[in-house]
């Protein structure tokens, strides 16, 4: 392979800042390190190249700078209307993909660990990324619904254990 072919390829790749907390997961397609309320305009700022990148829901709709980013977006490289890379954004904690950290993604384990429905993706790397911020984020959450759904007193402790089993694995 000529020299310049290769060099070609490794200019087309997505490439984040140096100090950026993004983590490209090459092997796996991801974007890892991205948090809850991030916006599309406040991630392409951790982008080299800024302006050959778009992002797009998981239906390929591409994203306002406004839109908060969730698990299951895309990033992808443009080059001459032509898409050269792509990358699947993981939120940590965002395992239904809403991009919010709350008692549905508890839920989501929990069918996970049931096997009604299993995770898997993006969805799963969500629910393994960053184990301990997930639930320091879902503590108050579960706390709420848990209580307000059974009236059981004691009831976040117990989906928490279960939340902390699953995100474990």
């Amino acid at each position: 392979v000529p020299a310049n072919i290769s060099k070609s390829i490794a200019v087309e790749k997505i490439a984040i800042n140096s100090g950026s907390s993004l983590i490209i997961d090459s092997e796996n397609g991801f974007l890892n390190g991205v948090y809850e309320g991030i916006t599309a305009a406040g991630l392409l700022s951790d982008f080299e190249s800024p302006d050959t990148i778009v992002i797009t829901d998981k239906d390929g709709n591409e994203l306002e700078s406004a839109d908060v980013l969730k698990t299951g977006d895309i990033v992808q490289k443009v080059v001459d209307s032509e898409v050269v890379d792509e990358l699947t954004v993981v939120v940590n904690g965002d395992i239904d993909g809403n991009g919010i950290i709350n008692i549905a993604d508890v839920q989501n384990i929990y069918s996970h660990m049931m096997g009604s429905e299993k995770l898997s993706g993006a969805y799963a790397e969500a629910a393994r990324r960053k184990k301990q911020a997930v639930a320091e984020n879902l503590k108050i959450d579960i706390a709420e619904c848990a209580t307000a759904d059974t009236g059981v007193s004691g009831g976040a402790s117990y989906i928490e254990e279960m939340a902390m089993v699953q995100l474990a694995y």
